[in-house]
């Protein structure tokens, strides 16, 4: 895991569902409305970040990370507040998979936003 890239993921996964001034980009009437009770109760819906508004580093994360593979377990993992043992049951995987996996993802996006691997 890089701590560079896992600091910038939890500051992108805050921008996902809040704005910038901290309140949410839809009340829970508009969500029942729209998505229908059992839509609005699913936690894996998620806002648009509206890029123009966001820090440039978290911006090209993003961009990085609405091409790369695998970006679902990103989200998830980034989404889920929980213990690593509570989050790897949750995405349905060993912990160890699940660093494995977040490993790669890691080297994934550092590729993808251009940025030299330290050695």
């Amino acid at each position: 895991m890089i701590a560079w890239i896992d600091s910038l993921a939890k500051d992108w996964a805050g921008y996902l569902k809040y704005t910038p001034s901290g309140w949410p980009t839809q009340s829970v009437l508009h969500k029942i409305r729209v998505m229908g009770p059992v839509g609005a109760a699913i936690r894996s819906h998620h806002s648009v970040i509206p890029v123009s508004s966001i820090p440039v580093e978290i911006e090209r994360f993003h961009r990085a990370w609405s091409t790369m593979e695998g970006k679902g377990f990103v989200y998830a993992y980034y989404s889920i507040k929980a213990s690593p043992k509570s989050r790897a049951i949750q995405l349905g995987m060993s912990t160890s998979t699940m660093y494995e996996r977040l490993g790669k993802a890691h080297d994934q996006l550092l590729l993808d936003m251009k940025i030299p691997k330290p050695e």
